[in-house]
């Protein structure tokens, strides 16, 4: 697979994105993704670390990019002809300071695994990727203005065929979903300051990604992860 420029993202972006709270899977390590193969057309599943690498002014991973300016730049847009889909059963979602307070579980409302846009580049230590985000729909808006760009199945041949694409054809997918496929529920016990972020720009859980969306009856077996420390979770407040 060819190498891809690195992304020029700004921290802004990725702070701006409002996503939660580090689970099982941290910044830097390895989750399952989904590719084209450009040879066979198949689907196949991938393993990738989370977060594209950092630009001059600032070496922090660029974990997500804001769909309204993924095509303005020359290094993001390239970036864009490297798409992928990270399978998620789910996120926890902390609200920001004008949303409603606590955290809360987003799901899609039929049990179905989650289809998360993303992009990729490939560097000397393999490939890394960094999640799409856009503004939120109506009911995630209640707790924040961000959320992952959630693909319809009818959109996963457009989105994973790089390169043969139009921009414009890319473009019209990264939109929020609509608000009637997802179930949200706030998780007990919970505030706006339920965690003490150690560092901003850090804050979405996948859990337990998987293979539903490779070719039905192909699938491999899904391992769970190990449950990473406690003091390697981490928050956006």
């Amino acid at each position: 697979m060819p190498a891809a420029p690195p992304a020029d993202a700004s921290p802004a972006d990725a702070e701006q994105s409002g996503i939660l709270e580090l689970g099982e899977r941290a910044p830097g390590g390895l989750t399952l993704v989904v590719l084209r193969n450009p040879e066979t057309g198949d689907r196949v599943l991938a393993t990738m670390r989370w977060g594209l690498q950092g630009t001059e002014d600032d070496s922090k991973p660029v974990l997500y990019v804001r769909a309204e300016t993924i095509a303005s730049r020359g290094p993001i847009r390239e970036a864009l002809r490297r798409r992928c889909i990270v399978p998620m059963d789910s996120y926890v979602q902390q609200a920001s300071p004008e949303g409603a307070a606590g955290c809360y579980h987003i799901s899609l409302a039929d049990g179905a695994q989650m289809a998360v846009a993303a992009i990729w580049q490939d560097t000397g230590e393999g490939p890394h990727f960094a999640i799409v985000t856009c503004r939120a729909n109506e009911a995630v808006a209640v707790i924040h203005d961000r959320m992952p760009v959630i693909l319809p199945p009818q959109a996963w041949p457009t989105w994973l065929t790089a390169g043969l694409v139009s921009p414009l054809e890319v473009w019209d997918l990264l939109k929020p979903c609509p608000s009637t496929i997802l179930r949200i529920r706030r998780i007990p016990g919970t505030t706006r300051r339920r965690a003490a972020p150690t560092e901003v720009g850090q804050q979405l859980e996948l859990i337990a990604p998987g293979a539903s969306l490779v070719h039905p009856g192909r699938q491999p077996r899904r391992k769970r992860p190990e449950r990473p420390a406690r003091s390697a979770r981490r928050a956006l407040g």
